[in-house]
């Protein structure tokens, strides 16, 4: 699974629930909404969004979607990736008392900086002795590990950095280092998830009723979900996966064509 907060553009007035940031097409407003998504190939399922009001409540917001998919979905949390701006102790403090393995990003300072200055020549750099402040579980500390950032990795041409640091409860002793550093690349499948919803499914919505807003955004997410499943299982029952193409514009004129009432009657080859 991979955990991230996005924004969407507010051109309303002074409300609640806002918050400003960065002038983004004309306005420097914006709702905040939690993401919660699966990475497994190919099927980058959002599992659950849910407004915030602010950056602090992003650890509650994320038990919150997790209490969901246990209550109503069979689901494996298994790993949970984190960017750099999840680098919180009350983010770790959650994982551990659900019981999820997590490898979050760190930031370029303290003593994951100091691993990024060992990892400088070329070797990855460990430590099984990281002090998180502000931690109140009885484990007070954290492990760390900086590797090199994989040359596929979106955005790393980009970076002043070669390397790369996490924190995480794995041991960083027994772990395959190289093979944790080059799984964390699923972690960008939820922004791509969250960046196709946004601009495919999503519809306009001038409200500022938070309930409102949120259903808007649910209907986002049912939409992307059953693009991504259509993606994944149709070439197989067309039988010419690698030829098989379908957007995010054709889905929602398919949802809209439908037709229901053959589709209950058992009559779903029409085409």
């Amino acid at each position: 699974m991979a955990y991230d907060v996005t924004k969407v553009r507010w051109y309303g007035g002074e409300h609640e629930w806002t918050s400003g940031g960065p002038k983004d097409a004309n306005t420097t407003d914006f709702w905040h909404y939690a993401v919660l998504s699966a990475t497994g190939p190919d099927r980058n399922y959002v599992l659950g969004a849910t407004p915030i009001k602010k950056q602090t409540e992003v650890a509650k917001a994320l038990r919150r979607l997790l209490r969901r998919v246990h209550t109503h979905a069979d689901f494996d949390i298994g790993r949970i990736y984190f960017d750099s701006e999840m680098y919180r102790e009350d983010i770790v403090t959650t994982c551990r008392e659900i019981g999820a393995d997590f490898l979050i990003q760190a930031k370029d300072a303290g003593e994951p900086g100091q691993l990024l200055e060992e990892a400088r020549d070329g070797h990855p750099a460990k430590s099984s002795n990281i002090e998180f402040a502000g931690l109140t579980s009885p484990n007070k500390r954290v492990n760390a590990f900086a590797y090199p950032i994989h040359p596929g990795e979106v955005g790393s041409d980009d970076r002043e950095e070669s390397h790369t640091a996490w924190i995480t409860d794995y041991d960083v002793d027994g772990r395959d280092l190289r093979g944790l550093a080059y799984q964390y690349r699923n972690r960008w499948q939820v922004e791509t998830a969250i960046r196709q919803l946004k601009h495919d499914f999503q519809g306009r919505c001038a409200s500022d009723n938070r309930g409102v807003r949120t259903m808007y955004f649910g209907a986002a997410q049912l939409f992307f979900n059953y693009w991504v499943a259509l993606n994944h299982e149709l070439p197989y029952h067309l039988g010419d996966p690698a030829a098989f193409q379908l957007n995010g514009q054709e889905t929602l004129h398919a949802v809209r064509d439908a037709d229901v009432r053959d589709a209950k009657g058992g009559d779903n080859t029409r085409v």
